[in-house]
């Protein structure tokens, strides 16, 4: 449901400004906040984009006053959604609901954003853009709930082994899920971030030095402007619950994406996904270092996939002012060339695209082929090459497909096709022999029965010699021992 629409001029980077309509929509069920951009009217969006943010985060991650990656893909032609998982940003004012573990995300949040995208952009599939904890979920629900309704994958910064590649992360996590396990803190009591981010504004300098030895970096020092830097840790910054901690840091080494009673394998389901994937990461990211991210992309099967890595860190991938010049251009032409044959339709699509995805078979091709002689029709009107048609309705199944429907008392049946006239009257009524076969053989007119052409009739000195090589081989399998691929008639033991 659009709550308001406005039209906005919004800054890409720098100068560079572009005018968008944006739309404030909140979702059916529980009210879920999310906001829309697109070009204005009469452009067409290539496809529909929504991007997730990350553990603690929300909708600013993807824009600031002054450097905006929603706003970039939105002026390349995509519809664009930037959403506020539940108790954070818009959809804390919307509902007192709070996330109690990462699933609910997974099976309840994010089908709930596609389902309003679908419906408002009038586009089937949609492309999932997560940073960090959002790529994770973008994994588990294009795997399991969504799996017919995403089109592409993209995660910047998101650790599918987390820990991996730093002994400090891994450590955390094993005391996490110990501190878990005792039952302490069973009450999942609030994570104010936002008053992290406040102190990250004060201690701003500090953890720009670069000769500091710090365990954990949320962006790697001197890649964001310092003014930019100050506003994404003001607004980006949010609330969430320690729950959703323990489910991003359970298992250390081992992969996260699991349900929590044990009974869904969210990894073994991402990594038998056959779906574009890309894969971004930071060299220098201390939260999810590259061999955590990488590890997504070695053990999906997907034939579409790419890994990428660039010397930033965890934030800034985003935010970073090189990422306006080098992960902005590759996710914007990852997205554009896997979006060429899904662009918004202009009509009501047909109830087998809407039910399948894809365009319905185009219609058979009827009338006489291409390469047919001039003055004859095609024996079989309709066949395209290579394609094996449906028995004919009322064609027995053992005496081949008649070309036309069943005959009713020695006449045709409504509706059929009148009978071909180049064919024999004994053809036409099942009594087709092939070589040595009876009509009453389950292999006699196979050739029929599945629609192929006929073959044109041989001179008699052809088919002389096809019997006699036929039956030499039938004395060489004799010979042999294999009586029974002989084919011959037994005599009858029967006794008169």
């Amino acid at each position: 449901m659009i709550l308001r629409t406005e039209l906005v001029d919004q800054v890409v980077d720098g100068t560079h400004t572009v005018t968008l309509v944006k739309d404030v929509v909140m979702t059916s069920g529980v009210p879920l906040g999310m906001v829309r951009k697109r070009l204005p009217p009469p452009a067409v969006t290539r496809g529909a984009v929504i991007l997730i943010h990350g553990f603690g985060q929300n909708r600013y991650t993807w824009h600031i006053e002054g450097r905006s990656f929603s706003a970039y893909l939105a002026e390349q032609g995509f519809d664009v959604f930037t959403v506020d998982l539940r108790g954070h940003g818009r959809s804390g004012e919307y509902s007192d609901a709070r996330p109690h573990a990462v699933e609910q995300y997974v099976r309840e949040d994010l089908p709930s954003f596609v389902r309003e995208a679908i419906r408002l952009s009038g586009h089937e599939q949609v492309f999932l853009v997560g940073h960090s904890m959002g790529g994770l979920i973008s994994y588990a629900t294009a795997s399991t709930v969504l799996r017919d309704y995403v089109r592409g994958i993209v995660t910047i910064g998101s650790p599918y082994r987390f820990g991996a590649g730093t002994g400090f992360l891994s450590a955390f996590a094993a005391l996490a899920e110990g501190v878990r396990f005792t039952g302490v803190l069973d009450s999942n009591p609030r994570l104010p971030l936002r008053l992290i981010g406040q102190q990250f504004r004060v201690l701003r300098r500090f953890w720009d030095v670069k000769s500091v030895p710090l365990p954990v970096r949320a962006w790697h020092p001197g890649t964001v402007e310092p003014h930019l830097l100050d506003r994404y840790l003001n607004r980006a910054f949010d609330v969430t619950s320690l729950s959703v901690l323990f489910d991003v840091l359970k298992g250390g080494q081992n992969v996260s994406l699991r349900s929590r009673d044990g009974r869904v394998d969210y990894a073994l389901a991402f990594e038998s996904l056959n779906k574009p994937l890309l894969a971004v990461a930071g060299e220098f990211d201390l939260l999810a270092p590259p061999d955590s991210v990488e590890a997504a992309v070695l053990r999906s099967r997907s034939r579409d996939k790419r890994f990428r890595m660039f010397p930033l860190g965890h934030i800034d991938l985003i935010v970073g002012r090189e990422a306006t010049r080098k992960v902005w251009p590759l996710i914007g032409e990852w997205l554009t060339r896997r979006s060429a044959d899904i662009a918004k339709p202009t009509a009501t699509p047909s109830p087998d695209r809407a039910r399948h995805g894809r365009r319905p078979p185009a219609p058979a091709r009827v009338g006489a082929r291409d390469d047919a002689p001039a003055g004859r029709s095609d024996p079989h009107p309709g066949h395209r090459a290579g394609h094996r048609p449906r028995r004919a309705l009322g064609a027995h199944p053992r005496r081949g497909r008649l070309g036309h429907r069943a005959r009713v008392d020695g006449a045709p049946a409504a509706g059929a096709a009148p009978p071909r006239a180049h064919r024999h009257p004994r053809k036409d009524a099942g009594q087709h022999r092939r070589g040595r076969a009876h009509r009453h053989h389950p292999r006699a007119g196979r050739h029929l029965r599945r629609g192929l052409p006929q073959q044109p009739p041989q001179p008699r000195a052809h088919r002389e010699a096809r019997r006699r090589k036929g039956a030499a081989l039938a004395g060489r399998l004799r010979a042999g021992g294999v009586r029974h691929l002989a084919r011959q008639r037994r005599p009858s033991r029967c006794r008169s």
